[in-house]
């Protein structure tokens, strides 16, 4: 429902409405890759310093943290042994 708010707020010029409709997308789902596609829409048409706190989150969604990997596999120990022995 939000998406499509966001698409009726930019196509009737109403940018600001866009833009925390946007902020509204990224807090539900920081992870959607489309949200990086929406504000891009948004670029020159926005107080650029609301389009990097937005960009920020993103950033944020999309950068693993320090000590944090992806999936692990055979139940290989991080150390480098084997944990089934």
């Amino acid at each position: 429902m939000l998406i499509r708010l966001f698409d009726v707020y930019l196509t009737s010029g109403n940018v600001a409405k866009a833009a925390e409709t946007l902020e509204r997308l990224v807090d539900i789902d920081a992870y959607d890759y489309r949200n990086q596609e929406r504000l891009e829409l948004l670029r020159g048409r926005v107080d650029e310093a609301h389009l990097k706190r937005i960009a920020s989150r993103l950033l944020k969604s999309s950068t693993p943290t320090p000590g944090h990997s992806f999936a692990r596999t055979s139940g290989a120990d991080p150390r480098g042994s084997f944990s089934g022995q």
